[in-house]
């Protein structure tokens, strides 16, 4: 489930799939998000999964557009991928890793 490296300015679109007790939970009133940190600076961007359309599968689609990654400054962050789920109020950290966001050459 880890994200790979992606460039600044492109679109980036990844799954989260999550398995509970051997079965796929409904999430499609759940929030998924991801969080980026830098060493220095602390969190410093977010996203949100689109948990709708495939979430009754327990399936997040995150889509970073290029619009988006365009304000990700190239570099290597930590990031984060939470779930909260709406029934409980519990949270759960889905992955962890790092990631480097390259720059484009055009």
């Amino acid at each position: 489930m880890s994200l790979t490296d992606f460039y600044k300015n492109t679109t980036k679109k990844f799954n989260v799939t999550f398995l509970v007790q051997n079965a796929y939970p409904n999430i499609t009133t759940d929030t998924v998000l991801i969080y980026f940190y830098n060493s220095g600076s602390g969190l410093i961007y977010s996203a949100s999964a689109d948990v709708a359309a495939s979430g009754s599968g327990g399936t997040a689609v995150f889509n970073l557009t290029d619009d988006y990654t365009n304000t990700i400054l190239p570099d290597i962050y930590s990031y984060e991928i939470v779930w909260n789920v709406s029934a409980s109020s519990a949270t759960y950290v889905a992955d962890t890793g790092e990631v480097s966001v390259k720059n484009r050459i055009i």
